[in-house]
Order: C-alpha cells, then structure tokens, then sequence
C-alpha cells in the first residue's frame, strides 16, 4: 500500500474515533447534568391539585423560587428589582436559590446584578419556614413550587417569557408548556407573555405588569446621533434562538462590506457573553455592570438586540441612553413599540443593511426615533411596575 495513503486513511481513521470519543464524552456530560438538573421531577406529583390559601393582612412574607443566582442575568436583577420594592412597600421577602449552591456565592452575584437589593437569601434544602406567597419565576422552579404545595400559602407566578418558546418541540417543551396549566395565579411581565399564554390555553387569567427600566440606573439623556467617518453599533448577544446568535454575525459581515463602500469605518461592540465572533472589526466586551453599559451605549451610535421572545430589558436601557435601536420584526418588539419608536428590521440581512443606510442617509429621522422611543418609555419605572404587581397582591383573597 502507497505509503502517504497509508498515512492519511489512517489520520482519517484516528479523527473519526476522536469525533466518536468527544461525543461520547459530551453527551455522557450532558445526560448527568440533565439528571441533576431535573431530579425535581422525580418527587412531582402530576394529579395532585394546589390549594390557595391567604390569610388577609397588610403586610405578607413573600418567597421568590430561583432556579439559581447567577452574575449579569437580566431576568434574574428584574427579580431583584421587584422583591426590593415589595421589601419597601412593607413585605418581608425571601429570595430561594433552587439550585441551592452557597449562599456567600449567590450573595455576591445578588450584589453584581443589583446591589442594593433587600431581601434574604437562602437554599431550597435550609428552608424551614412557611411563607404566606409563593412565587416561582422559571418553569422547573413552577414544578419545585407544586411540589412545596404546604409551604406556601398562596403560589403565584412571575412570567418573563413565553418559555416554550426556548426548545425545540420535545420534552422540555411539553414539560414547559404544562406549568401554565398548574393552576398559579399568573402574573406577566408585559402583555406579550400574557396574549401567548391566552392564544395556547383556553379559560385561563394572566395579570400584567408593564415592562419597566430602572431610571434611577439608566437616566434618560439627552444628546444628538451623527455618524460620519464612523459607525459604532452596541450589540446585546447571547448563545441562544431568541437573541439570534446565528443570523447577526451574517448582518454585521455584509454591513462591513456596505460600509467599506461609503468609507465609513464600523466598529461593533459585542456583550452579554464572552464569545468572539472572530471578525476584526467586531469587539468582545463580555459581560458587563450597569455603569460600563452605559458608558458603551454612550460612545456607540446604533444599538442591536434581537427579541425573538419577549423583549429585553436592554432594548429600554438603550433606549433611555439615547441610542436608536434596531429590533426584528418577527420577534415581539412590534408588540411594544411603533416603528417610529424604534427601527424594525426583516430577518435578513439585506434588510438590515437596507435600514442602517438609510438613515445614515435620513439622519434628522434617526434623532426623530431616539426622540420618539424616550417619550415612549418615560413612565415605565420599575416602581410604578412594582405598585401594580403590589396591588394585585393586596386584593388576594
């Protein structure tokens, strides 16, 4: 046998029984995680039917279910940000890390996410206590709150997203989608959770708050967007469907190439994780504290998220920065804003490009949309959201 094809069958040989190993080793990886991760299932009871109990008061403790505590997660501070203001307007609040990892750890994540919060924070496993609500804010955490039936009097459920909507059709999905009909007094963030949950489930009621920003974090400003020699895009990117990972990198290679014509240099600032998109002119600053998002919104003249599920909270911290942004079409920005309010792009990359020159071109109706967009948002704090979530607590009965 040919020496060189000798060799090369046999490196053929020696990558395929790599391949073999290195998946073997991933989904032997993955399966243990899946156990661990979804053992709650094991102890969950699928007839057994929740009481609703509330014994009628001023003031009630009241128990936020975590699935964990992580640093720089959005949902987690919006969290956060609730159970501070329920602490404010009298409540004794409880934050319940399912995942029951340290509390020192959680703390200190509690802190980098929103550090003056108040509450306490404690494990599943520590917890002795009865708690007048119950409140879960994930889906295993909806099935973990089933299953602590007696230790919450009345169970409710803060929606931030339409979950199903994160996995493919499949197991996750169904065992997602049943926690709607659980039989929690539901309470949205926003009214796009609440109409999906409407449109999939007959004779239900979902209560809604409307979607808020932290002005004391992220003050409105003022200031004037003009794109010469330059353009700077903030661009919120996570490894997941609904902040399409797969399709802004497309956009961003073909608005290289549209920029390169107009001799504008482009310079993308990616956060939200530490990924590298491997372009020379796409930057990684990971994950980020609220003082350095708002010094990168400052210094950047477009921003881009994508809300293929229920919009981010970043699309309204960007907003209040005066950044225009760019959302997509088939995600719920429509649900939220006007096109006048924010730009609304097709998915695809041809659009984006399309919209992006065009008001280079139009730039007075860039400003008009950064305009347009803070007039939008002005009344939407965290503390008129929380009063209304307070006084659907207050008429429980």
């Amino acid at each position: 046998m040919n020496q060189k094809y000798y060799n090369c069958a046999g490196n053929s040989h020696l990558r395929v029984m790599l391949r073999k190993l290195l998946r073997t080793f991933y989904h032997r990886s993955k399966t243990e995680e899946s156990k661990k991760r979804y053992s709650f299932l094991q102890n969950f009871d699928p007839k057994h039917k929740i009481s609703q109990k509330i014994n009628k008061k001023k003031s009630y403790t009241i128990a936020f279910l975590l699935p964990g505590l992580p640093a720089y997660s959005g949902g987690i501070t919006g969290i956060f940000r609730l159970g501070t203001y329920l602490s404010d307007f009298g409540h004794t609040v409880t934050y319940i890390d399912c995942s029951n990892s340290p509390v020192a750890e959680s703390k200190n994540n509690a802190r980098i996410n929103f550090e003056s919060y108040k509450g306490n924070i404690v494990t599943l496993d520590s917890i002795q206590e009865v708690f007048d609500i119950g409140i879960c804010t994930l889906w295993d955490t909806a099935y973990i709150l089933k299953q602590y039936d007696q230790t919450f009097g009345y169970k409710m459920y803060f929606i931030q997203d339409f979950e199903p909507s994160f996995y493919s059709l499949g197991d996750l999905y169904f065992l997602c989608r049943r926690t709607y009909e659980f039989g929690f007094h539901m309470i949205s963030l926003g009214a796009w959770n609440a109409q999906k949950i409407r449109d999939n489930f007959a004779n239900v009621t979902v209560d809604t708050i409307e979607f808020p920003i932290e002005t004391k974090v992220y003050e409105v400003a003022n200031r004037e967007i003009k794109i010469d020699k330059k353009l700077d895009l903030a661009i919120f990117i996570k490894l997941e469907p609904k902040r399409a990972p797969d399709l802004i990198p497309q956009c961003l290679i073909l608005l290289n190439k549209e920029m390169q014509k107009r001799g504008i240099d482009l310079n993308c600032w990616i956060f939200g994780t530490d990924i590298s998109l491997g372009m020379p002119f796409v930057k990684s600053v990971g994950m980020l504290k609220h003082d350095k998002l708002q010094e990168l919104y400052r210094k950047c003249q477009i921003g881009i998220v994508a809300s293929y599920t229920n919009i981010s909270y970043v699309t309204f911290e960007m907003m209040a920065s005066g950044l225009p942004v760019i959302e997509f079409k088939d995600g719920s920005a429509p649900s939220f804003f006007k096109s006048e309010e924010l730009i609304l792009v097709d998915t695809s990359p041809q659009d984006f490009c399309a919209q992006i020159n065009y008001y280079i071109d139009h730039q007075d109706l860039l400003n008009k949309v950064v305009q347009n967009g803070q007039q939008a948002i002005q009344n939407r704090t965290w503390e008129a959201s929380a009063k209304v979530f307070n006084a659907v607590i207050d008429s429980l009965k």
